[in-house]
């Protein structure tokens, strides 16, 4: 199970939870925008299904295990499920619709979200660490632009800050990446962390900032820095390669 730095900074271990809805029914249609004669039936797990009750949010629920660690649901139609708690580890979800999706608690680590529609999607105390969020689609315009973010962040260390992977923010002037990422943003990182919760305020800063994929949250202090300076360095070539002012740190 992955970790998750937890509500006032208690580490957690986030276990399957047993609530489950897709807007009423237990399929999920093909490709968005193609035409699909038949529905798969989406996997639930190995948990004993109960008759279906009202759930969060007065939506139909059906319960059951639901760990969907590495399911494909490429261009998969998951437009308003409710898919709170599950365990979608490593899971494919290359195109798909999760419009409006409730997703509280889901870990969506090593998850491949390239090109998903994200919008409405309904985010709180979730695991992002090592997902692929290049291309997806969400409210990008609400989220600022970091100009090289890990160049930012070691910035910020070497001119006196502090790395502390421990928790989210130990200080003003210690935090861990995560962390660091937030407090550069300034109040729109913020409004970010209060509306998603640190987690994934960090993986969207990071996504909007074209730093992919989304770093690991729950590394030591050496093994994140390492992976700061790498990316540092990788994008600072990369702008002076396409001669791109993006290598100008700006700590606004």
């Amino acid at each position: 199970m992955e970790p998750s730095k937890g509500l006032w900074g208690k580490t957690t271990v986030r276990g399957p939870q047993k609530l489950i809805s897709l807007a009423g029914n237990r399929t999920f249609k093909g490709a968005v925008g193609e035409n699909h004669s038949e529905s798969r039936v989406l996997p639930v797990g190995t948990g004993a299904v109960q008759q279906p009750s009202k759930g969060l949010w007065g939506k139909t629920t059906v319960r059951a295990w639901l760990d969907m660690m590495g399911a494909d649901f490429t261009g998969a139609n998951l437009s308003g499920a409710n898919l709170a708690g599950a365990k979608l580890t490593e899971a494919i979800l290359r195109g798909a619709n999760l419009h409006g999706a409730e997703l509280a608690a889901a870990n969506l680590a090593r998850a491949d979200l390239s090109g998903a529609n994200l919008k409405g999607v309904s985010l709180w105390e979730n695991s992002f660490s090592g997902a692929n969020l290049r291309g997806a689609i969400f409210h990008w315009d609400e989220i600022p632009y970091i100009p090289n973010i890990d160049q930012a962040i070691l910035s910020a260390i070497e001119s006196g800050g502090k790395l502390d992977m421990e928790d989210w923010h130990i200080c003003e002037t210690a935090h861990c990446r995560a962390g660091w990422a937030i407090t550069l943003a300034g109040e729109a990182g913020k409004r970010l962390e209060q509306q998603f919760g640190a987690d994934a305020a960090a993986a969207f800063l990071y996504a909007k900032s074209d730093s992919h994929p989304v770093p690991n949250w729950f590394v030591d202090e050496e093994m994140a820095l390492a992976d700061i300076r790498k990316r540092a360095v990788g994008k600072r070539a990369q702008c002076q390669e396409l001669v791109l002012p993006c290598c100008q740190v700006s700590l606004r």
